[in-house]
């Protein structure tokens, strides 16, 4: 797991040296969400309204299917503004870049317009962000799930808000017979947003040039 400055530090090593996997590495971090889950979005899938997204779909090797009982994951998940205008960001540079994914739809599609197969598909990305921030323990992927629910633990966020956002099967008679509303997660990723400092207003300059462009 991260801390918050951690965090920080290694979005910043992505966005600057990667930003192809920028908002892919924001989503991932800010709501808990599996990759199998955040790798399978489409743009379709954001309600900016709403300030809400919906996890309709998983991808495993790039065969996609519904969302599994093994692996949960809740329906909609609200997210921050400034995690909406990392998304709009993202897909203005795909537009300027004509992105070939873009005809599927796709949020995070990979260089030749496809899904990714794995986390494999970050490892360079991954690495080399993790040792521009100055990060020498091992971190993966998944770390970014494990790091949400430390972050929002130290928010003080309760724990079965943190299990309906994550999807996570514990305690299940208490979940069972517990709700969750959406304003509750609310509270909760704000909370996260909050500990973390993030603002989508730190967008390398440069890389905005080239999308105004």
């Amino acid at each position: 797991m991260l801390t918050e400055e951690q965090l920080v530090a290694f979005l910043s090593a992505m966005r600057n040296g990667y930003p192809q996997h920028y908002a892919l590495t924001v989503v991932l971090g800010f709501t808990g969400l599996r990759f199998c889950h955040a790798s399978a979005l489409r743009f379709e899938d954001t309600d900016e309204t709403r300030q809400v997204i919906y996890i309709r779909r998983k991808q495993v090797r790039g065969k996609v299917g519904p969302v599994s009982r093994k692996k949960r994951a809740p329906k909609m998940i609200p997210i921050e503004k400034e995690i909406l205008e990392v998304i709009r960001w993202h897909r203005q540079r795909m537009l300027a870049e004509q992105h070939p994914g873009l005809a599927e739809g796709w949020m995070f599609p990979s260089s030749v317009g496809k899904l990714f197969l794995g986390t494999c598909s970050l490892s360079k990305a991954w690495k080399r962000s993790l040792k521009t921030a100055g990060i020498s323990e091992r971190f993966t992927v998944h770390g970014l799930r494990r790091t949400f629910n430390d972050v929002a633990r130290r928010a003080k966020v309760d724990p079965l808000v943190i299990k309906a956002i994550t999807g996570h099967v514990t305690e299940d008679m208490r979940e069972h017979y517990s709700t969750v509303d959406l304003d509750e997660k609310r509270q909760a990723v704000a909370a996260f947003g909050r500990r973390v400092r993030f603002s989508s207003k730190t967008v390398d300059q440069t890389v905005d040039a080239k999308v105004e462009a």
